[in-house]
């Protein structure tokens, strides 16, 4: 009760907006001052670093909490000068217990954003990564396509060689315009439709330079379609050249290839009649494949076969429309 007495005895200090003003502003200086501090203690000693065996985040929080005591020493010397009283024994530890609340604070919330920030980079770390490795695969899933082709054609070459070397040397000069095209060609994922029709019937004029009318074809796409959509590139070559491979044709029992378009659902049909060789050649499987591969890159929607004893379809997305 003694206690009581003596410090109910203290003079409590008359409240004024001027103290209150002063007071408010050496709390909030005291608080911008320990945030200034720690953010500059984050520059200059980066948490990846370590002195000694100490990690120096733990070095920056050390710091951060003495010189947060340091300073509220000093603004705590200019906060006596405005009172006219001395305050109630224990109050004078209060700011310290409030620069140690700040600080935990302030450390807290940087820790927060470091982390976060460190998230944010890593997530994109990773899907640059994962580009690359796309783009690595898709290249890569492009370049089966040549070997698989050149393989065709140079046994096409040898047996023009055979038969007749005039027509064969024919041959050479539209093979090495459809190489051209295709070198020019193999730098682009994606191509206009009209782009990959005309590269289409160059690869078909190189086999009829061999099957003669054993190859027909027909187009019939809507011209919006030429211009504006687009599918990945060779990929009508590919079933063209699948449907050569696979069936036995000849001038009395051609091959053909109809090419249209479904307004419904935006695919594009590529059908050719089947009639199966009689010594069927070992089918890897590599053309369609490599076709549905490539689709995933750029649609949800695979390409579609439909197979029956009178025709073999596969539906491929129109890109971009």
């Amino acid at each position: 009760m003694q206690f009581f007495r003596e410090h109910s005895a203290t003079p409590v200090p008359e409240f004024s907006f001027s103290r209150f003003v002063g007071i408010f502003g050496l709390i909030t200086v005291n608080f911008f001052i320990h945030w200034g501090v720690n953010i500059r203690l984050l520059f200059l000693i980066p948490g990846a670093q370590h002195f000694g065996k100490i990690p120096s985040a733990y070095l920056r929080y050390v710091l951060g909490f003495c010189v947060g005591f340091f300073i509220t020493m000093i603004l705590g010397f200019f906060a006596r000068e405005m009172r006219d009283t001395e305050p109630p024994p224990g109050v004078q530890y209060f700011p310290y217990l409030a620069s140690f609340m700040a600080t935990s604070f302030i450390l807290t919330l940087i820790e927060l954003t470091v982390s976060q920030a460190e998230k944010s980079e890593l997530e994109l770390e990773k899907a640059e990564l994962e580009i690359a490795q796309l783009l690595a695969q898709q290249e890569q899933l492009k370049q089966q396509i040549h070997p698989h082709f050149l393989f065709n054609a140079l046994g096409t070459l040898q047996i023009l060689i055979q038969k007749n070397s005039s027509k064969a040397n024919e041959y050479v000069l539209m093979l090495a315009k459809f190489l051209r095209d295709s070198l020019y060609l193999a730098q682009y994922d994606v191509i206009t439709v009209k782009e990959e029709l005309a590269f289409l019937e160059n690869y078909i004029q190189l086999q009829q330079m061999r099957f003669a009318e054993g190859i027909q074809y027909d187009i019939h796409l809507p011209d919006h379609i030429n211009q504006k959509g687009m599918l990945p590139v060779f990929s009508l070559q590919i079933l063209a050249e699948n449907a050569i491979k696979h069936n036995a044709f000849s001038v009395d029992n051609p091959l053909k290839l109809n090419i249209d378009y479904s307004r419904d659902d935006h695919l594009i049909a590529v059908t050719n009649n089947t009639s199966p060789k009689y010594a069927k050649d070992i089918s890897s499987g590599i053309g369609l494949k490599n076709l549905q591969e490539r689709y995933q890159h750029f649609s949800e929607v695979l390409p579609k076969i439909e197979s029956t004893d009178a025709a073999f379809t596969v539906r491929l997305k129109v890109l971009g429309i």
